[in-house]
């Protein structure tokens, strides 16, 4: 599972506002610092899911089925696929909104390319009005609580507790960040050469503006 820290070095690049002052370009990094907190989330939210799954065996083999320790245990598991259905659909959202955004022909088609991800939109929405569904079907109560093979079911999407769900996540923002790189190789030799020259005369670290 990874962490991605790419965000601050492109919008050191991306938008500066004495050399590059598009506003354009100062909302397109916003998107793209939420985009990538979205998909860390992503990570982390699984690894809760795996811890999760460690506590509800644990609290069901010394406490019983019953007990508190294993209510508290599948409710926190409810709320960790819950929120990562979330985050999953909040990065394929924010990919596009960021690709629409600059109307780059690179970054759009790497959002077409994975639109799958956009299912997990009717499994995220299957739970925000969950209670629609309880009143007028019985299909949401018996869908949610059937996971066979670590995978839920849920508003004809499948949600696979496993490190294979997050690997499109993964591959979509590696190609938006290969590509924003694309984007910024042609502004950081003068990014550089005036920045440097500045943060020597003020006795700084050539990274200062990265840390």
């Amino acid at each position: 599972m990874r962490i991605y820290d790419e965000y601050k070095r492109i919008r050191y690049y991306f938008y500066d506002p004495i050399l590059f002052p598009d506003e354009k370009n100062d909302k397109a990094t916003g998107l793209l610092e939420y985009l990538e907190f979205y998909v860390n989330m992503s990570t982390i939210q699984m690894q809760r899911l795996h811890a999760d799954d460690q506590d509800i065996d644990r609290a069901y083999n010394e406490t019983g089925s019953n007990s508190k320790d294993t209510l508290v245990a599948f409710t926190k598991y409810f709320g960790d696929i819950h929120f990562c259905l979330i985050c999953l659909d909040k990065v394929y959202k924010l990919a596009y909104e960021l690709a629409e955004y600059l109307q780059d022909p690179v970054l759009i088609s790497i959002v077409q390319n994975y639109s799958k991800l956009d299912n997990y939109r009717r499994a995220r929405n299957a739970l925000e009005h969950m209670e629609e569904k309880i009143i007028k079907t019985n299909w949401f109560r018996s869908e949610f609580g059937r996971v066979s093979n670590d995978t839920l079911t849920l508003n004809k999407t499948e949600f696979k507790i496993d490190i294979s769900t997050l690997e499109p996540v993964y591959s979509l923002y590696d190609e938006f960040i290969k590509r924003f790189n694309e984007l910024i190789e042609p502004r950081k030799p003068e990014i550089d050469k005036v920045w440097s020259a500045f943060k020597i005369g003020m006795g700084l670290s050539e990274d200062s503006a990265l840390e």
